[in-house]
């Protein structure tokens, strides 16, 4: 007998008392919503907390590596009450909470890993949420990336089998934490960083439209526009390589794609169209702020 069934005797009386059981949240805003009014006191804790141990010259670009007195960066469990093991890492550092908390500071890939996993956890179980999506962590465009390289330089002689059957597995729902298979959802939102512009975009799958849309954050005619746009590229042409690899378009029951608009008199494989989003909020020049930017396009 299954021990979340209640055991009832032949008189139909129940033999045990019934225990509640209890399930962990789905996700951290179920209860606590995170455009809910808060307590004040919270954030000044945090601040308190963040600011305790600062080195004098801390926001010197000098010093990049390290703002606080030595030894005094690792976090201490016993010194915050906060949960420090954020789902797809584990904090270990102050440095972390600085970079994510002041203004102008560069996020990295730990930041963005958090912060998508946390969406795509609340994607996976949001049953009445009508816009379908789920994300995927920063190194999937990094493996993106080395297999468009070695398709362009077939003369490095460098197997990227293994990184295909990697894109694949991502695709069909496994690898990260929280994932689903592609297939299931409209949406797949991928943090994109960059790397020769130092730059984080936002760049959202749509398999409705057969396209990237693309938010940016700081459109630059020219050279900025120009890098990003090759970054994106590489995307549009790989994505529905693999998406037909992994078997998507047959399990991809929803559209019609003989007769879609958008795939009609395509390839399968033929490159995703790539839209850049117009009027959006812009960081000034000089700022690092892209990271708060993509996660205000969410």
């Amino acid at each position: 007998m299954s021990p979340f069934m209640p055991n009832y005797s032949s008189a139909g009386s129940s033999a045990r008392s019934s225990v509640p059981i209890k399930f962990e949240k789905k996700h951290p805003f179920v209860e606590h919503p995170i455009n809910a009014p808060v307590d004040t006191a919270y954030f000044q804790e945090y601040e308190n907390w963040l600011k305790k141990d600062l080195l004098l010259r801390h926001d010197k670009k000098r010093d990049k590596e390290n703002h606080y007195r030595k030894n005094k960066e690792l976090v201490d469990p016993e010194d915050v009450d906060m949960s420090l093991k954020l789902g797809a890492t584990l904090v270990k550092d102050k440095n972390w909470f600085y970079l994510l908390s002041m203004e102008g500071k560069l996020w990295n890939d730990e930041h963005l890993d958090v912060i998508f996993y946390y969406l795509r956890k609340k994607g996976k179980n949001e049953d009445n949420s009508t816009y379908k999506y789920t994300t995927v962590s920063c190194i999937l465009h990094t493996i993106i990336t080395e297999i468009y390289h070695a398709w362009k330089n077939p003369e490095l002689s460098t197997s990227v089998t293994s990184k295909e059957s990697d894109v694949c597995v991502y695709i069909n729902g496994y690898r990260l934490m929280g994932n689903v298979p592609w297939h299931i959802v409209d949406n797949v939102l991928i943090p994109v960083n960059v790397k020769e512009e130092n730059h984080w975009i936002l760049v959202v799958i749509s398999f409705i439209d057969r396209c990237l849309y693309v938010y940016d954050s700081y459109r630059v005619i020219g050279g900025h526009d120009a890098v990003v746009r090759r970054e994106v590229n590489m995307l549009a042409t790989l994505v529905p390589h693999h998406l037909q690899m992994s078997g998507f378009y047959e399990k991809k029951k929803d559209i019609d794609f003989q007769n879609h608009p958008a795939y009609k008199n395509r390839a399968l494989n033929d490159d995703f169209d790539v839209v850049n989003v117009d009027d959006l909020p812009q960081q000034p020049p000089g700022s690092m702020d892209c990271g708060v930017y993509v996660m205000t396009f969410l």
